[in-house]
C-alpha cells in the first residue's frame, strides 16, 4: 500500500497508456467526472447526517434526555454508516432515555423512527438526487433494485452505481452522436 501511495502517478499514467490514443481524452473526462459524482455523494451523506443530528438533538431536547446534544452528535455520526448506522445511533438514545422513565424511552424511540423516516424516504433522495444528478425517484428505485438482487451490499452500492451508470450512458450516446 505504501509503494502503490508513493507511486500514485506512475500507475494512474501506466493505466492511461492502456487506453487507445484516440479514445483517451474522453475516458480521461469520464473517469473525472466519476470521481467528482463520488465526491458530491459522500459531501451528500455528510450534509444528511448533519440533518438527522440536528433534528434528533432538537427532539431530545424537546423531550427532556438527558445529554440530548451528545446523543445528537452521535445520531449524526452514526448515520453516515449505511443502514445499520441509525440503528447503532438509536440504541444509546433509548438507553439514557429510559433511566428517566419508560414512556420518555417510548417518545425519543417515536421521535427517532420519524426522524428516520423523513431522512430516508424525502430528505436523502432530494439531497442526493441532487448532489449526483439523479432524480430522486430512480435513487430510490436503484435502491430497492439493488437490495433485492444483491442485498445490503446492493443498497450500499446502489446509488454510486446508478450515477456511474448515467455518466457512462450519456458518454456512449455522446460518441454515437459525435
Amino acid at each position: 500500500t505504501f509503494y502503490m501511495l508513493m507511486d500514485t502517478d506512475y500507475f494512474k499514467n501506466q493505466l492511461i497508456l492502456l487506453i487507445p490514443k484516440s479514445k483517451r481524452n474522453r475516458m480521461i473526462q469520464l473517469f473525472r467526472d466519476i470521481d467528482n459524482v463520488f465526491g458530491k455523494y459522500i459531501r451528500g451523506q455528510i450534509l444528511i447526517s448533519i440533518f438527522v443530528g440536528i433534528l434528533t438533538t432538537v427532539a431530545l431536547i424537546i423531550i427532556k434526555v438527558k445529554y440530548a446534544l451528545i446523543l445528537g452528535i452521535f445520531s449524526g455520526i452514526s448515520n453516515i454508516i449505511p443502514y445499520f448506522g441509525p440503528i447503532i445511533g438509536m440504541i444509546p438514545t433509548v438507553i439514557f432515555a429510559l433511566m428517566d422513565t419508560p414512556s420518555k424511552a417510548l417518545y425519543a424511540a417515536g421521535a427517532y423512527l420519524l426522524i428516520q423516516q423523513i431522512e430516508s424516504g424525502i430528505i436523502a433522495p432530494k439531497i442526493i438526487g441532487e448532489s449526483v444528478g439523479i432524480h430522486p425517484v430512480y435513487i430510490i428505485l436503484s435502491l430497492i433494485i439493488g437490495g433485492k438482487i444483491f442485498g445490503i451490499a446492493g443498497l450500499i452500492i446502489a446509488v454510486p452505481a446508478a450515477a456511474v451508470a448515467k455518466l457512462c450512458i450519456k458518454y456512449a450516446l455522446k460518441n454515437i452522436i459525435s
